[in-house]
């Protein structure tokens, strides 16, 4: 019976790689009706709460996803639930969550660049190509999970992604057999940005100020946001055209915010205005700078990196 369920499994994540993957279904001769046809497994929930309590544990992960207009969501009943977002170009990024340490994914194309990076003591394992990634995999407390993107996503994304998905609420009830919604409130979790018009906006939302330069490597259109989820972050982002140049983020506390795991060959600390900064690069270039003063911690990340000297004015600017 066992060995029958995990081909089942196996044949069921084979057969949602298209929905993982942006693939559409090809048309085709009917088959033979002589044919044993594994059915398919997968059953559509209109809800998360609904898909929680067929699945048998809960999965947190945002409501909503910028960009992307609607989701679908499907379980394999105590095995395995799977939340896809759809953008309107057909992009999407596939949340899974199921028993068990095996690669939930459904992902199997081969990247030309994976690398491992430790979160809170979870190694998660990502997958891409060109400084992207497509696929997140990581096991934990007993169940495998996933992230695949069909547009390749900045690591700082996806390591967010991650947070959000890796943030499990309480399970609830005792006895394994029992546990699920039920009758308890949806447990789906917010999105937790908020997009803001102005850097005042941002900062009476997440109730403290932040002040940036006007430009970062010649980039002055500036994204605000505020993160909500543990907590309060300011970030604002700059972009040149669809490209983003760099990230600028302050949060209460002394924890590392950047939410860049990436493994840098050099690595400084210096002193700017008093406070202890960590430059992390390559080939005399920054691309992350984290540091904490009066209270509160800081991270910029620069895509193609600056010299200290230019990290170090940016700093400058930043309080």
């Amino acid at each position: 019976m066992k060995k029958l369920l995990a081909i089942l499994m196996s044949a069921a994540i084979a057969l949602s790689i298209a929905a993982c993957g942006a693939g559409k279904p090809t048309g085709g001769n009917p088959a033979n009706k002589s044919n044993v046809e594994i059915p398919n497994p997968f059953v559509d929930c209109e809800t998360m709460e609904e898909a929680q309590e067929k699945a048998g544990f809960d999965m947190a992960l945002p409501d909503t996803i910028d960009g992307y207009d609607s989701r679908k969501i499907s379980v394999i009943e105590k095995e395995l639930i799977s939340v896809i977002f759809v953008n309107d170009k057909d992009g999407q990024i596939c949340f899974r969550k199921g028993v068990g340490e095996k690669d939930v994914s459904g992902d199997f194309n081969q990247y030309a660049e994976t690398e491992q990076i430790d979160m809170g003591g979870t190694t998660i394992t990502l997958k891409g190509s060109d400084g992207k990634v497509n696929l997140a995999v990581w096991t934990k407390d007993g169940y495998a999970f996933s992230i695949s993107s069909t547009d390749g996503l900045s690591k700082v994304t996806m390591t967010d992604l991650v947070t959000a998905l890796n943030d499990d609420v309480v399970i609830i009830g005792g006895d394994p057999a029992t546990w699920g919604p039920g009758s308890q409130p949806d447990v789906e979790i917010p999105n937790p940005y908020t997009d803001c018009d102005t850097l005042a906006d941002a900062a009476r939302k997440a109730g403290f100020d932040l002040t940036v330069p006007n430009a970062v490597n010649g980039a002055t259109d500036q994204l605000y946001r505020v993160m909500t989820l543990d907590g309060k972050m300011l970030e604002v982002i700059y972009q040149s055209g669809e490209d983003e140049t760099a990230r600028i983020r302050k949060a209460p506390g002394t924890e590392d915010i950047s939410g860049d795991f990436n493994e840098y060959a050099q690595t400084d600390k210096v002193v700017i205005g008093g406070a202890e900064v960590t430059m992390r690069g390559s080939n005399d270039m920054v691309c992350l700078a984290t540091w904490t003063v009066d209270g509160y911690t800081y991270a910029v990340s620069v895509a193609n990196g600056v010299s200290s000297d230019g990290m170090a004015a940016l700093i400058s600017e930043i309080h």
